[in-house]
């Protein structure tokens, strides 16, 4: 197994920025000092915040003896959480989700024990990281990624119940779990603009220019008989006319895209969705993907957590939200039902639209539908009542639902008041 060659390594949770290296101790008497770097946070969902790779070290070039707090600070203001700088590391990459990357000064500032020490950095304009589309491999010992432009590294950080159970940063695109034991884990891919491992030695450390990062998230479910699984999910919002309502993609199968075989529980918590009430749904038996969506729960942005679960096992994913511009309703919505109780629908193209799911209901009962690609859906024969009349609705999304790659946000609409009708002959 590759591990990281230093003891200098914590990946920790922060925000989204770019910027130049520099820093100083703001109190000369500390016997540390702090330098940092700043880039953007990516993390697929559109929003950006800031990122930072931080160092605290004594004057003989070692971490701090206990657990430090870093904040962020602009213009006298702190912005976001204070993240954590563990004892004995040689540096922290932290970031915030939530902060703009707004070019300027920012200072990250550590603190201890009455201490504190602060870090100037300053932030250009520069293009994020791509978002690592990392994989489980077909025998499930290692997580695999295509290189990403801009990354001279990656973290690879596996979680359960919240505590670290392997962590590995390299130049690798890939990293060993095979000896981890059965069980779920969350799984954080981290694309890095430099490498942290490389940093000297000493008590201030020469900073890159910049220090972007990217970040993909994925669950992780081994098991002692039987395929792995892996859990990604992705949301965002569904217009439909008034306020728009909140959308969610959830993906289960084996590293080679098979089936579990047996139907799956959703749970899935957030801003809006407290653990006593979260939204619930199932992910059918020998189904791999599901798009669903609930027009009276709006998409509030933050982070989002999805526990997939069959009452033997469960497995855990997190995906962030920042809601996407809304796509066009599908208009000109037709059907017409045939003589042999089957239906043909069509509708306009919708731009940015990749996928279209076209359903059709009796009151309030559905009674048939499909994803497809086009801007048609045929109905088999026998799908329908003689004489009954039916609603169609048309449901557009922004990403191939039917067999595209996993997405990283969601936006979708509907004809939800105004569908068409036909009577089966």
């Amino acid at each position: 197994m590759v591990r990281a060659a230093r003891r200098y390594l914590v990946i920790l949770g922060g925000i989204v920025a770019a910027a130049c290296s520099g820093g100083s101790t703001s109190e000369p008497a500390v016997p540390y000092t702090a330098t940092a770097a700043l880039g953007t946070y990516e993390d697929g969902s559109g929003r950006l915040g800031l990122a930072a790779l931080t160092t605290v070290r004594s004057d003989a070039g070692a971490g701090p003896d206990s657990d430090w707090l870093l904040g962020v600070v602009r213009d006298g203001a702190s912005l976001g959480p204070p993240a954590t700088y563990a004892s004995g590391a040689g540096y922290a990459v932290a970031y915030w989700p939530d902060v703009a990357p707004a070019d300027g000064r920012f200072e990250i500032v550590a603190s201890s024990g009455g201490q504190t020490l602060k870090a100037v950095a300053t932030l250009a304009g520069a293009t994020p990281l791509a978002v690592p589309l990392a994989a489980l491999s077909l025998d499930g010992t290692r997580l695999e990624w295509a290189d990403v432009a801009g990354a001279e590294a990656y973290a690879c950080v596996l979680t359960a119940g919240g505590t670290i159970q392997e962590q590995q940063v390299s130049a690798a695109t890939g990293c060993d779990v095979s000896a981890l034991p059965e069980g779920s884990y969350l799984a954080s891919i981290q694309a890095l603009g430099a490498d942290p491992t490389a940093l000297e030695p000493g008590v201030a450390p020469a900073m890159p220019a910049s220090f972007h990062v990217s970040q993909a998230r994925l669950g992780l479910l081994g098991r002692a008989s039987g395929a792995p699984l892996v859990l990604r999910a992705a949301g965002g919002r569904i217009d439909y006319g008034l306020v728009p309502g909140l959308a969610i993609w959830v993906g289960l199968s084996a590293p080679d895209g098979a089936p579990d075989g047996g139907a799956w529980s959703i749970a899935v918590t957030g801003p809006d969705l407290p653990a006593s009430d979260p939204l619930r749904f199932e992910l059918p038996a020998n189904f791999t993907k599901r798009l669903v969506w609930a027009y009276g729960l709006p998409p509030t942005p933050g982070l989002y957590t999805l526990v997939a679960s069959d009452g033997v096992e469960s497995v855990t994913t997190q995906f962030a939200i920042a809601p996407p511009l809304p796509l066009p309703l599908p208009g000109g919505v037709s059907a017409s039902g045939d003589a042999k109780r089957g239906a043909h629908v069509t509708w306009d193209g919708v731009p940015g639209a990749q996928s279209y799911f076209a359903s059709v209901w009796l009151g309030s009962s559905y009674v048939a539908g499909q994803w497809v690609t086009g801007t048609s859906a045929d109905f088999l024969a026998g799908t329908f009542t003689s004489g009954s009349t039916y609603e169609v609705y048309v449901t557009a999304a922004d990403f191939d639902v039917t067999a595209g790659p996993p997405p990283t946000r969601v936006s979708a609409s509907e004809n939800s008041y105004t569908p068409a009708r036909f009577t089966s002959p």
